[in-house]
Parts: C-alpha cells; sequence; structure tokens
C-alpha cells in the first residue's frame, strides 16, 4: 500500500501534498509549552492539539528531571563510546539523533524552514514526511542506544566497588534506569490511562445492519454526513467515521479530512463525484437519479451532537 501512495494509486497521493499541509501539520510546543525544539527534544511536537487526552507532562510533576536522566544517560553513553572501533558507531548514532531533530522542526522553526521546505519541495517521497514528528523515531533510538551503553558504563564503574553499599546502589540505578521510559510514557500503559476503551455500537445500528443483511442485492450504501472526522454522542469525542466497517454492505462515507483549510486529500473518482454533489445540493433536483451511477441503494444518516 506504500507503493500505491507513492505512485497516487492509494486513497492519499504525497504528491498531492502542500505547502497547507506543511502548515496543518507542523510541530507544536503543546505539552511543554517552551521552545520547539525543547519540546522535540523531549519526544514531543505532536500536531494534533491534546483535546480529549492527556501528555505525561500535564499529570507528572517533574517529568523534566525524568527526561534529563534520560539525557544524561545518552551523553554518558557517547563518551563512553572512546574506542576506535566503536567511536564511529557513537559518531553516527549521535548524528542520526541532531540531524532527526532538525529535521523534526520543519517549518516551525525559522531556522530550519528554508531546508525543510527545500526538501519537500525536490527530494522525492520527502512529502510523506508533511508530519515532520515522525523523524523523532530515531531520535528515540539514539536515546535508547546510546543510552544504553551509558547504563552499562555506569554499572561497570559501580561495580568495581565491591562493597555492600556499592552493589545495592548498583542495583537501584538499573531499576531507576529501566522505569524511566515507563514513567516517562506512562500514559500510554493501561489504555492509555483510561482513554482508550471498549463501546458498544447504538442498538439503532444493529437494527440498520440486519436489515442490510437481509438484502442479497449487489449495491452500495451512502452514508451522512459526509465527513470523515465527527463528534457522536454514543462515543463522546470525535473520531474517524466508524460506521464504514461496521454495517457489513459497502459503503461510499466521506473521506474529506476538514482540517486546517484542508477539505479532503482523497483522488478517488466517487469522492470527488460526492463533493460535486454535494457542493452543488441546492441546485440539485435529481439526486437519487445522479447516484444511481455509484449503485447507490439506501442512505443511512448518523445523527451527531
Amino acid at each position: 500500500w506504500l507503493l500505491l501512495l507513492f505512485w497516487g494509486k492509494g486513497k492519499i497521493s504525497i504528491t498531492g501534498f502542500t505547502y497547507q499541509d506543511l502548515l496543518a501539520f507542523a510541530s507544536r510546543t503543546w505539552g511543554t509549552g517552551v521552545s520547539i525544539f525543547f519540546s522535540l527534544a523531549a519526544l514531543y511536537g505532536f500536531w494534533r492539539y491534546p483535546e480529549g487526552y492527556h501528555y505525561v507532562s500535564e499529570v507528572l510533576p517533574g517529568w523534566q528531571m525524568i527526561y534529563c536522566f534520560i539525557l544524561f544517560l545518552a551523553v554518558y553513553g557517547f563518551l563512553s563510546l572512546k574506542e576506535k572501533k566503536n567511536l564511529w558507531i557513537a559518531r553516527g548514532m549521535a548524528a542520526a539523533g541532531i540531524a532527526s531533530l532538525i529535521l523534526a522542526a520543519g517549518i516551525s522553526s525559522s531556522v530550519t524552514a528554508p531546508l525543510f521546505q527545500f526538501l519537500f519541495d525536490h527530494l522525492p517521497f520527502f512529502s510523506g514526511m508533511r508530519e515532520p514528528q515522525k523523524f523523532l523515531a530515531i531520535l528515540a533510538l539514539a536515546y535508547s542506544f546510546l543510552g544504553g551503553y551509558g547504563v552499562s558504563e555506569i554499572y561497570k564503574v559501580s561495580g568495581e566497588n565491591r562493597r555492600k553499599r556499592g552493589k545495592i546502589l548498583s542495583v537501584a540505578f538499573i531499576f531507576l534506569a529501566l522505569s524511566s521510559p515507563f514513567l516517562y510514557s506512562f500514559t500510554q500503559l493501561f489504555g492509555f490511562n483510561g482513554q482508550i476503551k471498549n463501546l458498544q455500537y447504538p442498538e439503532e445500528w444493529y437494527e440498520v445492519k440486519a436489515f442490510l443483511e437481509n438484502d442479497n442485492s449487489d449495491c452500495k450504501v451512502l452514508i451522512l454526513p459526509w465527513h470523515l472526522y465527527m463528534y457522536q454522542s454514543w462515543i463522546g469525542r470525535i473520531t474517524a467515521n466508524p460506521a464504514p466497517g461496521f454495517f457489513g454492505k459497502p459503503c461510499l462515507a466521506g473521506e474529506n479530512m476538514e482540517w486546517m483549510g484542508i477539505e479532503t486529500q482523497s483522488r478517488k473518482p466517487e469522492q470527488l463525484y460526492m463533493h460535486f454533489l454535494l457542493r452543488n445540493k441546492e441546485r440539485i433536483e435529481n439526486f437519487g437519479g445522479l447516484l444511481a451511477p455509484l449503485n447507490i441503494k439506501y442512505i443511512i444518516c448518523l445523527l451527531y451532537t
């Protein structure tokens, strides 16, 4: 499916991404409220406003200390790789981490914006990184790789002290080092701290599904309203429309993003056709007839309040 995206044959073609996409998915300081580079270095910077979920920084006082501890281990690990045979590894991982931090800033910093936009415009496939926070995966790898060496070296130094107190401190240090990533991202545990949970579909949905299953004809179902994301009271938040995957029959539902001035990025002919019909709905008097080429027999209108 990745190859289909590259050649413009999937739901979305990365060749259609524009500067508007860079604005919509730019890295943010949400979660830290500090500079963009600190937010990214601390592995924050996600583009979506944190509505409906919580960052660790919002619920864990002193989270900066945990980050500083992880950073210290990575720096110590880098300085510990002094042997010539390992020096290239240390420099390579550090360089990759720094490069990922620069690229993750995207257009959110005047320092990195010219470089990122140049790569976006001229480097093939780079437009697929319109959400520059993706580059932080490399920085996280650098933290874990170099941090692992840092833990190992500190344990070796402390292990040279054979006294009982030294062994206890070594064990305590190892426990702290291993637990720090879990503390730093503890909201991802137990259903993202209770923010992800199972819900039961409304009873009316099952009634409609049973009705559709009794129809053996080869037809499609149109799902309205024509939104990819919408708020529904039984869910309690804005989510992607779950209807197309529920009712069983082939469904035609909106794939329009409707975010930061971007109406849609779908290139499917039926999606563009429906956009045309809905934009001109006030002038259309034979809507059912115009749906006939799409083989639509039923229309399901979801209530969202």
